[in-house]
């Protein structure tokens, strides 16, 4: 049942384009939770990177939206890139 509610997510390193990391994160969690997560995983502060749709390169507008209101989805490609937020 987990499974339903979650989204495997991918994203790249600051820094490298390649998608190389993968996250499974609830879909009713907030963008700015999954930013807070991804932080620690790479070790980086939140304030320190900014956090992209990737076919778009686009920032998310509203962090406080859930991934399923971002319009996120299973296997969404993210892209992370060095600087502060937008």
């Amino acid at each position: 049942i987990e499974q339903q509610n979650s989204f495997e997510l991918f994203y790249n390193l600051p820094g490298q384009d390649t998608s190389s990391k993968q996250i499974s994160f609830a879909k009713t969690k907030t963008i700015k939770e999954l930013k807070e997560a991804i932080a620690v995983q790479i070790g980086m502060p939140t304030d320190k990177f900014r956090m992209l749709e990737r076919r778009l390169r686009s920032p998310f507008k509203n962090e406080n939206q859930t991934l399923q209101e971002a319009m996120l989805y299973d296997c969404a490609q993210l892209f992370l890139e060095e600087g502060a937020p937008m």
